[in-house]
């Protein structure tokens, strides 16, 4: 799934309701296309909702029971072929749909986990080549670190690099003490 769809799906996530329903309307349209369709794409469509929402148990049961509902449709239809074809059929689509739940899931979750951990600082800024400032937009200079923490979840810790402690700290050897 692309990132951005996904992005996009987890902003709403549908309500267990409107999957089932969706799922109600998936099975009706399988039976109405009859036996001769093996795999019901539609049943695709509610178990991947179920799963991209926090619905993992909705979309393993969906992924079980469409399987079983049209195993009730063959009944009804009585099509030539035996029922243990039928149940072949039955629990290889559950598989799939199982596979397909689990993977979802799994990546709806890493998406969440994701935008979680992740606060985009875009646009270009000003900043100030001597103090390293940044210009706001509404007219202040702000210290980089301050402006960094404030719009993004980053934390700062000082330090001091080689090249600064030999400018700065000139009769400071960190390896004497060492010593």
């Amino acid at each position: 799934m692309d990132g951005e769809i996904l992005h996009g799906v987890l902003r709403k996530e549908p309500r267990p309701s409107v999957t089932v329903a969706i799922a109600v309307c998936a099975v009706t349209v399988d039976y109405l296309t009859g036996p001769l369709v093996r795999f019901p794409i539609l049943f695709i469509v509610p178990v991947a909702l179920a799963a991209c929402g926090r619905s993992r148990w909705l979309a393993l049961g969906l992924a079980t029971s469409l399987p079983l509902a049209r195993l009730g449709d063959w009944l009804i239809w009585a099509p030539p072929w035996s029922v243990w074809i039928e149940l072949v059929n039955v629990v290889v689509q559950a598989g799939v749909l199982i596979l397909l739940a689990l993977v979802t899931a799994t990546a709806a979750r890493q998406a969440r986990e994701s935008s979680r951990e992740v606060k985009i600082l875009r646009g270009l800024l000003s900043i100030c080549s001597f103090c390293k400032r940044i210009h706001r937009p509404d007219g202040q200079w702000e210290m980089l670190e301050s402006y960094i923490r404030d719009h993004s979840e980053a934390e700062f810790s000082h330090g001091l690099c080689p090249d600064c402690i030999k400018e700065h700290y000139p009769d400071f050897n960190p390896t004497e003490g060492d010593a």
